[in-house]
């Protein structure tokens, strides 16, 4: 919940802490909070609806005149900037993130493009085909899609039954120790019960 609206007489005598909080990584227009001196960066995600324990996912700037810092998330608890500052607390983009919201993005703006080019009708509809495919896919060849995780590659040895083709460089099995061997059945396998005892 913001603060108070901040007393002129003291919005003169202290210049306030422009902050902007931003919980979605998609542009949109964001409220612009003021606050006096002596508030800690955490105090302003937590008013700005950000959960303790997703600070890590996102990103403090602090903006004094043409220098900015950007502040860890463990440091939020003790860092209180100075009036006059502007504070920017947005979410942290990177990696398949980007291409889906570059995608949105232009799926979104490419009717307004299409229609400021073209007008209305056929032709603008087709425009904006154009441009959403186009886009999309210019996007995709930028921001390589990321690679699939590969499970376990471990070598797997095994000694397979011998088979009627060659192998060049292929490894040969030689068992050292003692080993059981279990042959191929080459029939389906029945039960017989002679007296007491059953047969497999």
């Amino acid at each position: 919940m913001p603060l108070d609206p901040i007393p002129a007489k003291l919005e003169r005598a202290a210049s306030p802490i422009q902050t902007m909080v931003s919980t979605s990584p998609l542009p949109k227009p964001q409220p612009l909070m003021r606050y006096l001196e002596g508030i800690t960066l955490a105090e302003m995600a937590d008013r700005g609806g950000i959960e303790r324990g997703t600070w890590a996912a996102y990103r403090a700037t602090i903006t004094i005149g043409l220098q900015s810092w950007e502040i860890p998330a463990q440091h939020w608890t003790v860092t209180k900037p100075h009036g006059g500052a502007i504070v920017e607390i947005v979410p942290i983009v990177h990696g398949p993130a980007v291409a889906a919201i570059g995608s949105a993005l232009i799926t979104s703006f490419a009717p307004t493009i299409a229609a400021s080019i073209f007008g209305t009708g056929l032709l603008a509809t087709l425009a904006t085909a154009a441009i959403s495919i186009v886009g999309t896919l210019a996007l995709n060849s930028l921001i390589q899609p990321p690679e699939p995780e590969i499970g376990d590659t471990t070598p797997f040895y095994g000694i397979g039954a011998p088979a009627n083709r060659v192998e060049r460089y292929a490894p040969v099995a030689y068992p050292v120790g003692r080993h059981l061997s279990y042959p191929q059945p080459a029939a389906t396998g029945y039960s017989e019960t002679r007296e007491d005892t059953v047969i497999y």
